[in-house]
């Protein structure tokens, strides 16, 4: 991300570069704002049919309607592979930002997300995507399950 050096820019050169580093900082927390709102509804969602799931199962001992179980599983299962994708794509989004906005500290006087990143490694802490990816994968699995025993069930009563 190359731009022109500082005599060609010309006497702004240093507060338009602050004033762009602002901008992106406040890009990249809305990012981070928008991802937590596609957070908090898929975990509404799958919170939501899994109770559902959980509660059909209650109310009949002997699976009356599996038909219904198979759908609710196969949307849940569907929603947590969405999510999933979901979160991945924010994270390349968040990387490619979080690059550009490196590149951009290169040209300040203090550093503060290099020298985050750089003590983020040295504590070698377990980075918040791997944690919050397997809430997903554990939907999945939930309804994956769900979807297996409804089946089963299905098939027992068409045989």
């Amino acid at each position: 991300m190359a731009g022109q050096s500082e005599t060609a820019y010309g006497e702004d050169h240093g507060p338009h570069i602050l004033e762009i580093y602002k901008v992106l900082l406040e890009m990249a927390d809305r990012v981070s704002a928008r991802r937590q709102v596609v957070n908090s509804f898929f975990l509404t969602l799958n919170t939501s049919l899994t109770a559902l799931i959980g509660y059909a199962g209650l109310v009949s001992d002997d699976l009356d309607n599996p038909e219904f179980l198979v759908l609710i599983a196969a949307v849940g299962a569907v929603a947590a592979v969405l999510w999933l994708l979901m979160i991945n794509s924010y994270n390349k989004l968040n990387d490619a930002k979080f690059r550009v906005i490196l590149e951009v500290e290169q040209s300040l006087p203090v550093r503060p997300f290099y020298g985050e990143r750089h003590v983020y490694k040295q504590l070698r802490l377990r980075g918040f995507r791997e944690i919050e990816a397997c809430i997903p994968v554990l939907f999945i699995t939930i309804h994956t399950f769900a979807f297996l025993i409804a089946m089963i069930v299905f098939v027992k009563d068409v045989t």
